[in-house]
């Protein structure tokens, strides 16, 4: 099996997964993007790629957690010029950019990993792992209107730091991706929320309703401006 059938058998078996990693409420799921915008129509569906102990909601597994955390790692191995550091956002993205950290150094590559705090919506560095300045990378799960990063790169910035590159696992393509490559960030998914529906419709693990149900959100959303 090549590393994208890989893929494409985790994203359709685990992550578009009714029952793990993708959670449906036709009446629709409170979002961030709707405490910033109240005009925004809250979406049907949520991503959850988290356990349990990260959030009450979620249904991964820490080896779940795991894989998804070595599908970055192996993108930031692979990347040029690679990051001097990363942080992840708190709290699922912290943890995400800690099992990267484990992950990169079992590949024989070791980043500093830095950790913000998030209190009444406002983050700041609480562990700079000895890398005063510079470079670095934010590590999170999803990306969709880019609010948190958005607070959590100005945090950063104030503190000296600058985030040239964002990875996460995946994107909605909703244009997070042009903001921020317009403030110098670049923007790095292992995979689309699309595709991963797509792929998870076909396998089974969403139904065709369900499916529908999250294309007509994503059409009807796909004009937004960040």
């Amino acid at each position: 099996m090549s590393i994208q059938e890989e893929l494409d058998d985790f994203l359709s078996k685990v992550i578009a997964n009714a029952n793990r990693g993708i959670r449906f409420e036709p009446g629709g799921i409170a979002h961030t993007h709707n405490r910033v915008d109240k005009t925004e129509p809250m979406p049907p569906f949520k991503f959850e790629l988290c356990t349990q102990e990260l959030r009450p909601t979620g249904r991964l597994t820490d080896d779940d957690m795991d894989k998804m955390a070595s599908y970055i790692g192996h993108g930031l191995l692979r990347q040029k010029p690679r990051p001097e550091a990363i942080v992840g956002i708190p709290k699922v993205g912290a943890e995400f950019a800690r099992r990267v950290e484990m992950y990169l150094r079992r590949e024989g590559c070791y980043l500093p990993r830095l950790r913000l705090s998030k209190h009444d919506d406002v983050f700041s560095v609480v562990d700079s792992a000895g890398y005063k300045s510079g470079p670095l990378c934010l590590v999170d799960d999803v990306i969709h209107r880019g609010f948190s990063k958005r607070r959590s790169i100005d945090a950063l910035e104030a503190a000296g730091y600058s985030v040239t590159d964002c990875w996460v696992f995946l994107t909605y393509e909703h244009g997070a991706e042009n903001y921020f490559d317009k403030i110098g960030t670049a923007v790095h998914a292992i995979s689309t929320v699309r595709r991963t529906l797509l792929l998870g419709c076909n396998a089974g693990s969403i139904s065709t309703g369900q499916y529908r149900l999250a294309m007509q959100y994503l059409e009807e959303t796909r004009a937004a401006v960040v």
